[in-house]
């Protein structure tokens, strides 16, 4: 029941971002973004289950990911709420392992003009995970992993005409937790903490 109420979260989101996209001309703006991430998730954790015992725990090293997406804004003096859609794609290293993750976010940004054309934002992202694989010979490639997550974003932009620039640091808010097992025989299991620590660097243009 969770999952579906979930879901239905899900899928209202998109389709207020398609109404807002509809309606862009009675609002201060709308385009379009790309851009490239800088992420690291949390540990993998791998666990012997004939005596429950901890075999290994390893950080992640950082990943280049990759996003295209779709934004509007609504000024309200030097405020502005800017909700965006966006498909993105990370991945985390690690000594064995590579944790790739394709994703649906929906930041709903709130923000301020400091001194033109800079402004500052912030706001809760509902992150929808289509996508998560662990790329290793000794474990299973698809993995069981939470689909839905709530996120934040923080960040700098500047606009220069049509085109802006931002850089944004995101932070994993809900416990987010994928699990993998052996395909060697073993009895062996394992954790992922997917929750994000990503830099991300984005380009957008108005349209």
């Amino acid at each position: 029941m969770l999952k579906n109420m979930y879901t239905k979260t899900l899928l209202t989101a998109i389709w207020i971002l398609i109404g807002m996209v509809a309606h862009a001309q009675d609002g201060t703006g709308f385009g379009v973004k790309i851009g490239i991430g800088h992420n690291r998730n949390g540990n993998i954790t791998v666990v012997d289950n004939t005596n429950n015992q901890e075999i290994a725990v390893e950080s992640a090293n950082s990943g280049i990911g990759f996003h295209v997406g779709l934004w509007t804004k609504w000024e309200f003096e030097r405020m502005y709420l800017r909700p965006e859609f966006i498909l993105s794609h990370t991945k985390s290293y690690y000594d064995n392992f590579t944790y790739d993750i394709s994703r649906i976010d929906v930041p709903l940004l709130l923000g301020i003009t400091i001194v033109e054309p800079i402004h500052i934002f912030v706001g809760p992202v509902f992150q929808y995970l289509s996508y998560n694989g662990l790329e290793s010979s000794a474990f299973n490639d698809r993995i069981e992993h939470d689909e839905v997550a709530f996120n934040l974003h923080a960040g700098l932009g500047v606009d220069i005409w049509e085109v802006g620039f931002d850089i944004r640091y995101e932070h994993g808010l809900s416990i987010n937790q994928a699990t993998f097992v052996s395909t060697s025989g073993a009895d062996v299991s394992g954790t992922i903490d997917a929750r994000p620590s990503q830099i991300i660097i984005s380009a957008s243009l108005q349209l």
